[in-house]
């Protein structure tokens, strides 16, 4: 997952 702290959105699609 990348380092990236977007909104919660991406950052629960990001970190999964």
């Amino acid at each position: 997952a990348p380092k990236m702290k977007p909104h919660r959105k991406y950052y629960i699609v990001f970190e999964g």
